[in-house]
């Protein structure tokens, strides 16, 4: 069976995901309890809720599950994510 997840490849300086104490290398296996199986999905997951809400993350961190609280935010443009990567 192939993995699961989404694996984090890059964070915003001072972004939600950096906030919550995401990192890249990171895999990112649930949202609020409901699995997730691409980067794709998880990025429709969060685009989904309201700015300032706040949503559970769960992963896995060189083979060490995590959960972690995020505050969702507006997504910013690409330009900014560009100019942001770290």
């Amino acid at each position: 069976e192939p993995r699961r997840g989404a694996l984090v490849v890059g964070v915003m300086n001072d972004g939600p995901a950096a906030e919550a104490g995401l990192q890249p290398g990171d895999l990112v296996l649930s949202v609020a309890g409901e699995r997730i199986d691409s980067s794709r999905e998880l990025l429709t997951r969060i685009a989904s809720r309201e700015p300032g809400s706040r949503v559970t993350v769960s992963g896995e961190r060189d083979g060490e599950r995590f959960q972690r609280q995020l505050t969702v935010s507006e997504r910013p443009s690409a330009s900014e994510l560009q100019q942001q990567r770290r």
